[in-house]
């Protein structure tokens, strides 16, 4: 699986709005095999971690 470096987003980001981001933050990405919304009706959950994830990319914008 490729991962895309900070430096390679930052320069992706840069052009678009004119600026470096401020944060970036990355979470593990992860599945439920099964009982989606119902762990909090105390059901049955099975998650699982998967290869993917999740990058955003942050800068507040001052109106």
């Amino acid at each position: 699986m490729h991962t895309i470096s900070r430096d390679d987003l930052t320069q992706l980001f840069q052009p678009v709005f004119e600026s470096t981001p401020d944060l970036i933050l990355r979470s593990p990405g992860r599945m439920n095999l099964i009982g989606g919304h119902t762990d909090y009706n105390n059901g049955f959950v099975l998650p699982a971690a998967i290869t993917k994830r999740w990058t955003k990319l942050w800068k507040p914008i001052m109106l």
